[in-house]
This record gives structure tokens, sequence and C-alpha cells, in this order.
């Protein structure tokens, strides 16, 4: 069985900018409603991430363990914007 901890967030437009946090060790974030400009994630490092996409979005690992899957983003909007949307400190 897949015991890794999942819980859903969900990013609304009429917060100007939200940062959420994303850890290693306790499972994974479902994020819903991302957008590009607005939506930030908090992370120990930027050095160490990598992502995966499917179908539905994109799965991000820090260091190899998941910390994420954001719900209708295609992977390189993630990878290519990592200076953008990956914060490591004001959280």
């Amino acid at each position: 069985p897949d015991l890794r901890r999942r819980r859903q967030r969900h990013h609304s437009s009429r917060w100007r900018q939200r940062i959420v946090v994303l850890e290693t060790g306790i499972g994974f974030d479902t994020i819903q409603g991302f957008s590009l400009g607005s939506t930030k994630f908090g992370v120990t490092s930027t050095s160490d991430l990598s992502f995966t996409g499917s179908r539905s979005g994109t799965n991000v690992f820090l260091n190899g363990d998941q910390i994420a899957f954001v719900a209708g983003v295609q992977s390189s909007v993630l990878s290519n914007n990592v200076g953008n949307v990956f914060v490591t400190s004001g959280f």
C-alpha cells in the first residue's frame, strides 16, 4: 500500500502571492490551481530539485523524495522557472 501522506492544497487567484512550504520526509502535497507568477514554493534547496511529468501534472522531487504533485502543469513550466517558482527563504 502507498503510505505516503498526501495533502490537498488549492491556490486561489484572489491572493496576489502565496508561498506553499514543501518538506521532505512527510509525504507530498497535491497542488491545484498553480499560477505562474503568483504561486511560490518554499524549499530548503533548489539545487537538488527534479521533475517528472505525467498527463495530469508534474511530480516534484527534492533529493529524490517526492514533495509535491502540481496538477495541470507541464514539467517544463517548473523546470524552466525554478528561480521564479521556488524560494529558499522568506517563509
